[in-house]
């Protein structure tokens, strides 16, 4: 098997396209992620930040998520995760469960800190919603004077909130 190309040519009949790179999409992700919370659809909220924590994935995820579960509630993670199973897992269509904001929010976390840290940049939407975390009391205080989802070098570098590549 050969290796996997990412440039392809279909038949004219797929026209419009658009060319966007993993960080872009990503991006975009995270943006409706953090609109659908605020619109309270919760479901699509979550599954759309899982998606972009995986287009993010890297080996330095696994540090990521130690220093991020040091800023959050103890019972926010708990309940991420068994939210984050039930969806992953092949469940009963009739199986039912409760979705809270604070699930999406800590997907969010996740998937927004490890956009600014492995992308290093950040966006106005993501900051925003940084924001709306602490003023509900989302994440734990904290003694740093910056964001603790932004790294001091990285403050510097943000991207403008268009979704292009």
């Amino acid at each position: 098997m050969g290796p996997i190309s990412t440039s392809r040519s279909l038949p004219q009949i797929a026209e419009p396209k658009q060319h966007i790179s993993r960080k872009g999409v990503a991006r975009r992700q995270i943006h409706v992620a953090i609109d659908l919370l605020y619109a309270g659809e919760y479901p699509c909220a979550l599954t759309l930040a899982l998606a972009a924590e995986r287009q993010l994935r890297t080996a330095r995820a696994s540090f990521v998520y130690r220093e991020l579960r040091d800023l959050m509630l103890p019972e926010g993670v708990k309940s991420f995760n068994t939210a984050r199973t039930w969806l992953r897992n092949e469940i009963p269509l009739a199986q039912e469960i409760d979705l809270f904001e604070l699930d999406v929010v800590v997907a969010l976390l996740r998937a927004t800190t490890l956009f600014t840290i492995i992308v290093g940049q950040t966006t106005e939407p993501i900051e925003a919603f940084v924001r709306w975390t602490r003023e509900r009391g989302l994440l734990k205080a904290s003694r740093r004077a910056r964001p603790p989802l932004m790294r001091e070098e990285d403050q510097a570098g943000r991207l403008e909130a268009s979704d292009g590549p």
